[in-house]
């Protein structure tokens, strides 16, 4: 089951390198939040053209959010509770990683970040959180439990129905 959560959580990382150094993204960041006129339009923007095409790719994707070092929050779910302690931002030594499992509007999520630098000044200034459905650990979860790797030929039609169902 390793390799598989290991493999789902590298195309995750894979899908969202691109990310951080989106244009729209690199401006949401620089953004006055005080400009609610700007920040509405920027939202807009950032749901219909990045989150769409994200939504293409991932389609377990729940939510996301643009957190600065600030402590100000833009998107969809408001993860700044996930991350209390805007100092460690600094600490992060990888741009990707699990924030943890949380519930977001009844779902179970699994969290993830990524680190934005500043395309011009190469320094860290936010966090993308990112939720992601817990479906396809649970169909890995569900499948292993059920013995499907037990090498045994017999299992494998149930556990492709196992995959399927769930």
């Amino acid at each position: 089951m390793s390799d598989q959560l290991d493999e789902y959580f590298a195309n995750i990382r894979s899908d969202t390198f691109p990310l951080p150094g989106h244009p729209l993204i690199q401006k949401i960041i620089k953004l006055n939040l005080d400009d609610s006129y700007e920040k509405y339009r920027l939202n807009e923007q950032m749901n219909s053209d990045l989150y769409q095409k994200l939504m293409y790719s991932r389609k377990d994707m729940m939510g996301y959010s643009i957190m600065a070092g600030s402590g100000d929050s833009f998107g969809m779910v408001d993860m700044r509770s996930r991350i209390k302690d805007w100092s460690i931002i600094g600490a992060f030594e990888q741009n990707f990683g699990i924030v943890g499992a949380y519930t977001t509007i009844g779902f179970p999520v699994v969290t993830v970040y990524r680190v934005i630098i500043d395309n011009s000044s190469y320094q860290i200034t936010g966090l993308i959180g990112m939720d992601f459905s817990m479906d396809p650990i649970s169909i890995f979860s569900k499948i292993f439990r059920e013995g499907c790797y037990a090498g045994v030929a017999e299992r494998v039609a149930g556990c492709a129905k196992i995959a399927v169902s769930e």
